[in-house]
C-alpha cells in the first residue's frame, strides 16, 4: 500500500449501520493532495454512504473522519466551503439558466464580482456550454445536464472535488470534454479528487491509485500496477472464436473463461509461471470450436476487479 506523507482525506476504522445492514465495517483509506483517487467496488459496497459520510449527511458509528485536518461531523463549516460535489442525479434549479446556475452557487461559496464572471466564462466554454449560457436548465438534455453540473461543482476553486458516478450514462463526447476539464483543474489549481464510478475503464484511464471495497471495507488500496503484482494473475488470454463458435461450448470446454458472445471474445486469466497458455486453445480446437485468433494482454483494472471482488453483488449501503 502507497503511503500518504500528509493526506488530505483520511477514514480510519470507520462503521456505518443501517438498522440490520452492515454499510461500512471498519472503512479505512488516505488520500493524498493533488490525488486524483478511485474508489470501486460492486453495487451496494458502500461508495455513496462514504461520499455521505465525508459531506456531513450520514453521521458514522465508529472511527475517524478527517477532511483538511478537521472532522466534517464536527466542522462542516470549514470542510464545507472548500468542497465540489458532482452526483449522478443532478438536482438543477429548472428554470435558471447555466450563467445563473454559476452565478447563484458562485455567491453561495463567496465568489464575487469579476472574479465571479471570469469563472463562470472558463467553465461554461470549457463544458461546451457557452452558446446556451442563457437556456433554462429545463431545455438541457441529460449530457447538458451532466455538464452543468459538473461546471457548478468547481465554481469555487475546490481544494477537493467529490464525484460520485459523474460520467454515469452520458455520452462518450460529454464525457471527453468532462474528463479533459478534470484534468486540466487538477493540473492547473491543485485540485484533489474523490471519484467513484461503475466505469473500471474510467477510473483506469483517469486514477493512478484505487480503492477496492467490498462489504464496507477496503480490500485492496494501490496503484493499479501494484495491485496487478498482488492478484498473481498477471496476464489473460484473449480468444477470438469464428462465426457460429456455440457460446455453452466455449463455456463448457474452458470453464475458468468468461465468453462474451457479442465479441466472440474468451478471456482466461492465468499466472505465466504456471504452464503455456495455449493448452486453452488446444482444448478449443479438440471440441471443433473455430479459433480465429488469439493473444495475451496484461491485466486490466477490471480483471484485478473482478478477481479481488470474486465478481459478486453485495447487500449495504
Amino acid at each position: 500500500m502507497v503511503i500518504v506523507a500528509d493526506p488530505l482525506v483520511s477514514f480510519e476504522g470507520v462503521s456505518k449501520r443501517f438498522g440490520s445492514i452492515q454499510a461500512l465495517d471498519g472503512l479505512t483509506f488516505e488520500v493524498g493532495q493533488g490525488e486524483l483517487f478511485g474508489f470501486v467496488g460492486p453495487n451496494g459496497c458502500g461508495k455513496t454512504t462514504t461520499t455521505r459520510l465525508m459531506l456531513d449527511l450520514y453521521r458514522r458509528d465508529a472511527g475517524e473522519i478527517r477532511i483538511f485536518g478537521c472532522d466534517p461531523a464536527v466542522d462542516f463549516a470549514r470542510v464545507g466551503p472548500q468542497l465540489g460535489v458532482t452526483f449522478d442525479q443532478h438536482a438543477l434549479y429548472e428554470s435558471l439558466s447555466a450563467e445563473e446556475h454559476l452565478v447563484f452557487w458562485g455567491r453561495m461559496f463567496g465568489v464575487n464580482g469579476r472574479e465571479l464572471k471570469e469563472r463562470c466564462r472558463f467553465l461554461l466554454e470549457a463544458v461546451g456550454l457557452a452558446t446556451r449560457m442563457k437556456s433554462p436548465a429545463r431545455t438541457f438534455s441529460k449530457g447538458m445536464r451532466q455538464r452543468l453540473a459538473f461546471a457548478r461543482s468547481l465554481i469555487n476553486r475546490p481544494r477537493l472535488a467529490i464525484m460520485d458516478e459523474p460520467f454515469d450514462g452520458i455520452d462518450v463526447e460529454t464525457k471527453r470534454d468532462l474528463v479533459d476539464l478534470l484534468h486540466t483543474v487538477v493540473r492547473e489549481e491543485g485540485m484533489t479528487t474523490f471519484l467513484t464510478s461503475h466505469n473500471l475503464v474510467d477510473i483506469e484511464r483517469l486514477c493512478r491509485r484505487v480503492a477496492i471495497v467490498k462489504r464496507g471495507r477496503v480490500i485492496a488500496c494501490d496503484t493499479t500496477e501494484n495491485l496487478r503484482t498482488k492478484t498473481r494473475k498477471r496476464q489473460v488470454l484473449v480468444v477470438t472464436l469464428g462465426e457460429g463458435a456455440d457460446g455453452d461450448l466455449v463455456q463448457a470446454a474452458v470453464p475458468e473463461g468468461s465468453y462474451d458472445p457479442e465479441t466472440r471474445c474468451l478471456r482466461v486469466e492465468y499466472v505465466p509461471d504456471s504452464g503455456p497458455p495455449d493448452a486453452v486453445v488446444r482444448r478449443l480446437m479438440e471440441r471443433n470450436l473455430p479459433v480465429s485468433s488469439f493473444r495475451e494482454e496484461t491485466l486490466s483494472l477490471e480483471d484485478i476487479y473482478l478477481s479481488l471482488t470474486g465478481g459478486g453483488k453485495e447487500i449495504c449501503g
